[in-house]
């Protein structure tokens, strides 16, 4: 359950700003500024990861799906497949968020709305709520999926359950010529 209000919770934050990208214009482009002397655009996950979103969109939707059959089915082996591929597809999506926003952010790339602001150095990439957040959903989303499959465990009420139904069971008929339950081996 933690995993997939986590993923539903990440898919919402790719489409916040990751990453601020403050431009600092040269002088004669400085009628081009919205003030300060300086431009500031906000970068989505979308736009700031080439292969990384796409390791996350997999991830949400093996998650999503793995919660769906889990709610679902009956059995636990089609769920439980799922969570074998979840886990370490989370895992994976975890530790490249956390190269991207801790190590070594994306670099800055203008937009072409903004090519006439030429800068003189090259622009800085700041780290948003949006970066942290994502990063604290995908290590939620790992959790998540690492923790229900190691919780296999039937619940008391369905153990109960279970308990009745073979209890009150009728014992099927022995075998013909078998020899009857209360007879020792070898005394016919």
């Amino acid at each position: 359950m933690i995993a997939g209000i986590c993923a539903l919770a990440l898919l919402g934050d790719m489409f916040a700003h990751w990453y601020g990208v403050r431009l600092r214009p040269q002088p004669h482009n400085a009628s081009l500024t919205l003030g300060g002397g300086q431009t500031s655009i906000g970068v989505d996950a979308f736009n700031a990861f080439a292969a990384i979103q796409l390791i996350l969109l997999l991830t949400i939707a093996v998650t999503l799906a793995m919660i769906a059959l889990t709610a679902s089915q009956r059995s636990t082996a089609l769920p439980i497949a799922f969570n074998v591929v979840a886990t370490p597809l989370a895992l994976l999506g975890t530790l490249l968020v956390a190269y991207r926003v801790l190590v070594s952010r994306p670099a800055a790339q203008v937009p072409t709305h903004l090519s006439a602001l030429q800068t003189s150095a090259s622009p800085h990439v700041a780290v948003r709520l949006g970066g942290w957040l994502g990063l604290a959903l995908i290590v939620s989303v790992s959790c998540g999926t690492y923790l229900s499959m190691h919780d296999e465990r039937v619940s008391a009420r369905d153990r109960r359950m279970q308990e009745r139904a073979l209890a009150s069971a009728p014992r099927p008929a022995p075998p013909r010529g078998a020899p009857p339950r209360d007879a020792e081996p070898g005394t016919s």
